[in-house]
């Protein structure tokens, strides 16, 4: 009980929000990677993720099947 009173540096308060956005990117693309993997990517999948800001993360899919450059 007593060695978990302080947590780690990166746990305490909140993080920087370099961190954070970091953190939340990475989450972000294997989420999409995973989704990707499962099924072809969607239409509606591209509009979110572009409207989301995850165009990294996608690889950039158009519903035709090109990719687009950004």
């Amino acid at each position: 009980m007593e060695l978990n009173k302080t947590p780690p540096p990166e746990e305490a308060g909140t993080p920087s929000p370099k961190t954070s956005v970091e953190a939340s990117k990475n989450a972000m693309a294997s989420r999409n990677l995973m989704k990707m993997r499962q099924k072809r990517i969607t239409r509606l999948q591209v509009l979110n993720t572009v409207q989301y800001g995850g165009r990294k993360a996608l690889g950039q899919y158009r519903r035709d099947g090109r990719s687009v450059a950004y």
